[in-house]
């Protein structure tokens, strides 16, 4: 019964496949016919069963993430004395391809922050839906809010003075302001100890590279989520889709003497100054206990100044 069935389906097939005369015609139709089976099996495939991979891939490839400074551990004397911590400050951002009157967005937007309206107008001049205008102003965030608000819907603001309509834009937010941290050195000692870190955040020399390596003084990155576009960049597209960590880098503190470090950096100062030698180095330890209560190395820097100054 079963081979008569399968010799039953087999010769169906069999004359299926041979319409034609010609062999030929009958073999490029039957290439042709399990071609475009397997296409339909393989968009089956990919549209019922693997749907949802393919989805979170093509998700990832338009969006993106903004990372902003991270609030690091403060680097501390053995008083107590802070010799390096990070201050809250504010970073304003804008969106060049949705503000149409340029000229007029850049001379409020000079007024309100006191920046430079060429530097506004190369910032609105870019091809680009987010870009940065001003990063890490020392200006309290709340504050900072306000001024954008006036900016955009004041009396004398953006949308009243252009004629514009906000529920129209995509994205209403034509500058806003993003909490960020800004590394001070408050008594400007230490320097070649405490080390510095670069403009995106990162310890470039000393205690702030060593303990960041190690996972002690950087706290948790806060990350803004945002649309990628063909170029590549990042921009917001929900202001309000911020995670912001409150979870800082650990605290350290130092067997350095402030003061002492102070008196250090002075003298050897004084006499680099005066003889010119190629370096100087100096430790000063406690003999009963081996801490280092200061150290310095000439020529060093004076944070925002030059070597040796």
């Amino acid at each position: 019964m079963i081979k008569k069935f399968f010799k039953t389906i087999t010769s169906s097939i069999n004359n299926f496949l041979t319409i034609f005369k010609d062999s030929r015609l009958n073999l490029f139709f039957a290439l042709s016919l399990s071609i475009i089976i397997l296409f339909i099996l393989r968009i089956s495939f990919l549209t019922y069963f693997d749907r949802s991979n393919w989805l979170k891939f093509a998700e990832k490839q338009y969006q993106g993430v903004i990372k902003l400074f991270p609030e690091r551990g403060e680097i501390l004397d053995r008083n107590g004395s802070p010799l390096a911590i990070s201050i809250r400050t504010a970073s304003f951002y804008i969106r060049p391809n949705y503000i149409k009157d340029k000229k007029l967005f850049a001379k409020i937007v000079s007024e309100k922050l006191g920046l430079p309206q060429r530097e506004i107008m190369k910032t609105l001049n870019k091809n680009a839906n987010f870009s940065w205008l001003s990063r890490n102003v020392e200006i309290d965030l709340n504050q900072a809010k306000r001024v954008v608000k006036d900016i955009l819907y004041g009396k004398d603001g953006y949308y009243k003075l252009s004629g514009e309509q906000s529920f129209k834009k995509k994205y209403p937010d034509l500058i806003g302001a993003l909490p960020e941290y800004k590394r001070v050195y408050p008594y400007n000692v230490a320097s070649s100890i405490i080390g510095i870190i670069n403009k995106s955040g990162n310890g470039l020399s000393g205690l702030e590279y060593l303990l960041e390596k190690k996972k002690v003084l950087l706290g948790e990155q806060t990350v803004i989520y945002g649309k990628r576009d063909a170029l590549g960049r990042v921009y917001i597209t929900d202001p309000e889709a911020v995670f912001i960590s409150y979870k800082k880098g650990k605290n350290v503190i130092l067997t350095i003497d402030g003061n002492l470090q102070y008196i250090v950096e002075k003298i050897i100062s004084e006499y680099g100054k005066k003889w010119h030698p190629n370096f100087i180095n100096t430790v000063l330890m406690n003999p009963y206990t081996g801490e280092i209560l200061a150290a310095g190395s000439y020529p060093f820097y004076r944070y925002g100044q030059k070597k040796g100054k």
